[in-house]
């Protein structure tokens, strides 16, 4: 019978494997996409303002690693809003809480306002 060396490590340690301070590769990815995004465009916003091609280039590259930096921050604000909470609660939450402030059973913290629109003229 042939002895197999796998039977000791288990199947999987982790449901999704944690890539960087606890958070999943695409979490990280999606954060990363978003801090560089922003930080890129505003630096090449205040490029175009100045006017030169050399300098837009060069505050786009400054975006870029801004956003770069400033990912470890937000990753860390968002690690310690995930910490001690199983794979896919934040998610699964918000699925939840998005279809009850569709049906009226609770208010969102957000800004949201949905209104029926009438064609019949009103009093006012």
């Amino acid at each position: 019978m042939k002895s197999n060396n796998n039977d000791v490590v288990p199947d999987l340690l982790n449901e999704v494997p944690t890539a960087f301070m606890g958070l999943t590769q695409a979490e990280m990815i999606s954060l990363g996409a978003k801090c560089i995004g922003i930080s890129c465009s505003t630096m090449g916003f205040i490029g175009i303002l100045i006017g030169n091609t050399v300098v837009i280039s060069l505050l786009l590259g400054v975006g870029v690693v801004l956003g770069a930096l400033s990912l470890v921050g937000i990753a860390k604000m968002t690690a310690s809003s995930k910490a001690g909470t199983p794979y896919g609660y934040k998610a699964q939450k918000a699925k939840v809480y998005g279809v009850l402030a569709r049906l009226g059973l609770r208010k969102t913290k957000g800004i949201h306002q949905t209104r029926l629109w009438s064609h019949k003229k009103t009093k006012y």
